[in-house]
């Protein structure tokens, strides 16, 4: 566990694994960076890997109650800076790939590869994809323990892999994982965030990028049709299909997943390198 000071404010953050090239794990909306917990687990034998908690959530301080995908890219890029590297992999998963393309978009010559996990470009098309998700997810963190676990096990999953896991199962992911205690201005902040998120415009500038799409076609807060789109956005991108993943494809996929992103990484490196 480490601490760094981004504009004067503190942000938790940790990296495991010594050896490869660094990556980055962006967590999605009003979630701790401990979520990326297996994926960790499958990618820091080859790489350094680094997971944080977003501002306002979990160990890390809100700067202000308003902000943009630009300010956390910002917050990436001030991590990156703390650790002193140059450039790294970087993976985002919902609101996380969200800021995932606005880094990309901004700070370029610091994304060695792109993975979008389960996310959109925004805009008047995605905030209609994307709104009525908004309020399912904000349900996994406010009311009951009770309540939380229904909202978490109908948000994130389809029936079909809720059916293969008891109960405890939820519980125990969502004590680990959704454990940030955020506030409501911290989810309204994010929120808001979300619905001002546009890319869409911008995203044929990343042509050249390696870039993964990951689309989880059974998606009840990101409609899959938004990661098909932005795979035909982004010049270049390979599409891949979980045909029976929720919004929760990270834990539902892990091993799967972890393999593809770990071919990406090496395919990305390898093209550097030459």
């Amino acid at each position: 566990m480490a601490t760094a000071y981004i504009d004067g404010s503190r942000f938790w953050y940790n990296v495991s694994g010594d050896k490869g090239t660094p990556v980055i794990l962006i967590m999605g909306f009003a979630t701790r960076g401990n979520a990326w917990d297996i994926q960790i687990k499958g990618l820091e034998h080859e790489h350094q890997v680094m997971w944080y908690d977003h501002r306002g959530i979990g160990e890390s301080e809100l700067p202000k109650p308003v902000f943009g995908m630009k300010d956390m890219a910002r917050d990436v890029v001030g991590l990156m800076d703390e650790k002193q590297w140059g450039a790294a992999h970087i993976v985002g998963i919902s609101m996380g790939g969200m800021v995932a393309q606005e880094m990309a978009l901004q700070y370029g010559h610091r994304v060695r590869s792109l993975s979008l996990l389960a996310t959109t470009a925004g805009g008047k098309r995605g905030n209609i994809a994307v709104v009525p998700g908004v309020p399912k997810l904000a349900s996994c963190f406010l009311g009951s323990a009770q309540s939380r676990i229904r909202a978490f096990k109908r948000t994130l999953f389809p029936d079909s892999f809720i059916a293969t896991k008891d109960d405890q199962w939820f519980r125990s992911l969502l004590r680990r994982d959704f454990n940030g205690h955020p506030s409501m201005v911290d989810l309204v902040a994010q929120g808001n965030a979300c619905r001002a998120h546009d890319t869409a415009d911008r995203l044929h500038r990343l042509r050249g990028l390696p870039t993964l799409v990951v689309c989880p076609e059974q998606d009840v807060i990101i409609h899959p049709s938004e990661s098909r789109r932005l795979a035909r956005l982004i010049p270049g991108a390979h599409l891949l299909k979980f045909p029976d993943a929720g919004h929760g494809v990270n834990w539902q996929h892990a091993d799967a997943l972890n393999a593809a992103l770990l071919r990406h990484f090496d395919a990305a490196d390898a093209r550097l390198a030459a």
